[in-house]
């Protein structure tokens, strides 16, 4: 399997390609892509879909991290999913 370390200037390449245009640089959400990714190879998630950990990783997400704008759930959900879809595929488990 890939390892974050081994894919992680790709993905860096890919994210601001699609999103520095807007405004979202990966320095700001390197940290949620990571949870994300770390997240998805968790035992008690696997199986299971987006959908049905979201709100799980949604308030893990809120004890890691201290409150602001940068870091609200809202900011980072499509960065943690992103990271969470990858390791997914790498899996071989539903996204």
């Amino acid at each position: 399997m890939q390892t974050w370390e081994s894919q992680e200037a790709q993905w860096q390449q890919e994210w601001e390609q699609r999103y520095g245009p807007l405004g979202i640089h990966w320095d700001e959400v390197r940290a949620a892509h990571r949870f994300g990714w770390y997240a998805a190879q968790r035992p008690e998630f696997q199986g299971k879909t987006w959908a049905e950990v979201s709100a799980d990783l949604r308030r893990h997400w809120s004890l890691l991290t201290e409150a602001s704008e940068e870091t609200a759930w809202d900011y980072v959900q499509e960065a943690v999913r992103d990271g969470w879809r990858r390791a997914r595929e790498a899996l071989g488990q539903p996204v």
